[in-house]
């Protein structure tokens, strides 16, 4: 773990251009956010409405579920196709570190155009991990709901929303290497997950130790960036500042990971 930090800080104070994949998904990021809020304006209010406003069918829990799905496909639709474009960001960005670090002779740029030419694997994997996240939801929420409307039985569920939460942590600190998996092996989805799976056995206490400390770092250094926001009376360089920060966060914070891979694997 603290060989692929070193090796992070190392990569990016020596080639400071690594930071444009990053950069890219936090303008990336930035879109699906305009998108989100601006042109698809119902999702927001679906969402205000459901959570804050707590306004729903007044019927059994699955006549409850039918209409909510009816009255609000269009919303849950958006939401999911934004979902995937979103996880598909990550991808990306993982598939051009992955490039860099295979071959550093292309530089940033060329890694990410080597990830984008391989723009079929990265909506597959993003569709893949979606659905992952998807079963690992509806798991939780059927623990949730099934615990409210059968209070007899609420021990029985809870105890199942913890197994399910505890099986959804394992599977994350598994699937987060499948892109760099898929990249590196260059082999069919499933071979991918099986090699994925060996390569995490055996280290998922360190992959949790990895992500934990990435956490801690990246919460300490947006904390650092947005006092500095306070201070900047200057709106453009306070936006310039907010975007540098943000771009150097997920650039360490990704290139991490695919350097705890890379060395891991040797």
């Amino acid at each position: 773990m603290f060989a692929a930090l070193a090796k992070t800080l190392e990569d990016l104070l020596s080639n400071p251009f690594l930071v444009v994949p990053a950069a890219l998904l936090v303008l990336y990021q930035a879109l699906l956010y305009y998108v989100f809020f601006m042109v698809f304006d119902t999702a927001p209010k679906f969402f205000y409405d459901v959570f804050a406003l707590g306004e729903t069918v007044n019927t059994g829990i699955f006549d409850s579920l039918a209409a909510f799905v009816l009255f609000h496909f269009n919303e849950l639709l958006v939401v999911a196709f934004l979902s995937i474009l979103w996880i598909a960001g990550f991808v990306g960005v993982l598939f051009a570190y992955s490039a860099a670090k295979k071959n550093p002779s292309i530089g940033a740029l060329g890694a990410v155009m080597t990830a984008l030419s391989k723009a079929g694997k990265i909506i597959g994997t993003s569709f893949f991990m979606w659905v992952l996240v998807l079963l690992f939801l509806f798991g939780l929420s059927s623990a949730i709901l099934l615990a409210v409307f059968m209070p007899g039985l609420k021990l029985v569920f809870m105890v199942s929303f913890a197994l399910i939460l505890l099986a959804g942590i394992i599977v994350y600190l598994k699937i987060i290497f499948l892109p760099i998996v898929f990249f590196d092996s260059d082999k069919k989805i499933v071979q991918a997950m099986k090699l994925t799976d060996e390569f995490t056995k055996k280290r998922l206490i360190g992959i949790f130790l990895l992500v934990f400390v990435l956490a801690v770092l990246s919460r300490l250094a947006g904390e650092i960036a947005s006092t500095a926001l306070d201070a900047l009376e200057i709106e453009p360089l306070a936006i310039l500042l907010m975007f540098l920060s943000a771009s150097i966060i997920s650039a360490f914070t990704s290139l991490s990971i695919v350097n705890y891979y890379y060395l891991a694997a040797r």
